[in-house]
């Protein structure tokens, strides 16, 4: 369930030294976390994100660019700041779960643990003092962050026993980033490419998406977005974009 080998990931490069890594980041409810512990946790997620994107990126022989954070989005926000205010979104939602998981008859063994403490030990011992010092965290902070994460981990189940996870065939086929590209091969027309990113809600932020489709060289204005349900097809835009393949290929 934890393994010292999350030493591996690179966190260096982690702020400020000036930052008392002891202060309160985060209250929900009455309980806290520190500034050192919320930073080991975004550098966390910000890890896992870039190995996966790393992947993605690898999959068309392409390189991660490394000015991903800086592009600014439609809300005048970069992509670093959406990441952040996400990334805590997140956390506070782990501390809500484990203020609840008696409910839910979720704990934590001492076996699981004696695990996260052992692994926060080898994660301090793999990465040494300077990336300590420039997480602001202790070995303390990083034993509670994955405390934390196998609570999130075993209560996903007993909290959606109740909720209707049947996906209908239709739902099935939704997805929520897509990359088209219209052959023109035997006309007198240029290639054309769109497009197509989708959030559920309005509360979901769709900027990831947008990035990583303008990263395979889109335009902004080649790409289209909904915030809709992917229940069925009748979304603005992708009725938009529908439209537009349309008028400009017959054949579509």
């Amino acid at each position: 369930m934890l393994s010292a080998s999350m030493a591996a990931m690179g966190l260096t490069g982690c702020g400020s030294d000036n930052v008392d890594g002891t202060k309160t980041a985060i209250t929900v409810n009455d309980e806290s976390i520190t500034l050192g512990q919320a930073n080991f946790m975004l550098r966390y997620q910000q890890a896992t994100m870039y190995n996966y994107y790393s992947k993605m990126y690898s999959m068309y022989g392409m390189q991660m660019p490394s000015e991903m954070y800086d592009k600014e989005g439609d809300d005048g926000k970069t992509t670093g700041e959406t990441f952040k205010e996400q990334s805590l979104d997140t956390i506070e939602k782990e501390l809500l779960m484990r203020q609840h998981a008696e409910e839910y008859g979720i704990s934590l063994t001492d076996e699981e643990k004696q695990q996260a403490k052992e692994a926060a030990q080898a994660f301090a011992d793999k990465n040494g003092d300077d990336v300590m010092k420039k997480l602001h965290a202790t070995v303390e902070d990083i034993q509670d962050a994955l405390e934390l994460y196998v609570i999130q981990t075993k209560i996903y189940d007993p909290i959606i026993a109740d909720v209707d996870t049947e996906v209908s065939d239709e739902e099935a086929k939704q997805t929520s980033i897509s990359y088209i590209t219209v052959s023109t091969a035997g006309t007198e027309a240029d290639f054309m490419e769109y497009g197509y990113a989708r959030v559920s809600t309005k509360e979901q932020n769709e900027q990831r998406q947008i990035v990583a489709l303008e990263e395979f060289g889109l335009d902004r204005k080649q790409i289209f977005t909904d915030k809709q349900s992917g229940k069925d097809f009748e979304r603005t835009n992708y009725r938009k974009l529908v439209r537009r393949l349309k008028e400009q290929y017959p054949y579509y």
